[in-house]
């Protein structure tokens, strides 16, 4: 297994993800797709990674598996010593909630609902009280640079506020896992940049681990480490 990375690994913190020869296959048709086979990697407590592989290579399958949007096929993903492919799907889902944030290149933020309300949505789930839910939602958007944006709607917020605005939801229940996929894929290169500078922001803050699918190399030289995916196989 070949890895390539940006600089050497200082990262000697808890293991946070754990993926142990796991392969994904499905059935399209007639057919039996291989997205992913014999996969293996670790990720360090705070670490920077970015995923990166052409269109198909199985990089956001990896991510998804290690979210728990999916299941492998055969293998182990542990994320915080949990075995997740073994969870139930309530308990997954319960699991997911409390570690895990999620981040797409689309925003899917509701689009009646002002940012405030947009970023509570997580604690809703969670049945936080109101003022808690309140607080924190504020806090966040202090953190991503939106605190004079509370009361706008999507509409009313360029791509750039939009993107801050999800990954401040993604962060209401505390993750201690930010998965990434394609974040600045809708975004021009001065925002991607500030959606990268708030990455890093973030994981100082939190000592958050993030992990990132991508095909913008200029992002991806800005993670500690990069891991590319061909063909289904880490290259």
């Amino acid at each position: 297994m070949s890895i390539t990375e940006k600089m050497q690994d200082t990262h000697n913190g808890a293991t946070v993800v754990e993926v142990e020869h796991i392969s994904k296959h499905y059935r399209m048709g007639h057919q039996d797709v291989t997205a992913l086979s014999d996969v293996s990697l670790t990720i360090k407590e705070g670490e920077f990674v970015a995923i990166i592989g052409s269109s198909g290579s199985g990089k956001s399958t990896l991510l998804q598996l290690i979210g728990g949007l999916d299941k492998p096929s055969e293998g182990h993903i542990r994320v915080c010593d949990q075995d997740i492919a073994r969870l139930h799907d309530a308990h997954l889902s319960i699991f997911r909630n409390q570690t895990i944030g999620f981040v797409f290149q689309f925003f899917y933020l509701q689009p009646f609902l002002n940012l405030e309300t947009n970023i509570r949505i997580p604690g809703m789930f969670a049945h936080d009280k109101r003022q808690v839910q309140h607080e924190r939602a504020i806090e966040l958007a202090q953190t991503v640079g939106l605190s004079d944006r509370l009361h706008h709607l999507p509409s009313e917020l360029s791509g750039g506020q939009m993107q801050r605005a999800a990954i401040a939801r993604a962060l209401f229940n505390k993750p201690k896992l930010l998965l990434a996929d394609e974040p600045t894929g809708n975004l021009d290169s001065q925002n991607a940049d500030g959606i990268v500078d708030l990455f890093e922001t973030i994981r100082k803050a939190y000592n958050m681990t993030i992990v990132v699918v991508t095909h913008d190399a200029h992002i991806a030289a800005r993670a500690d480490r990069t891991i590319q995916i061909k063909d289904g196989r880490i290259a």
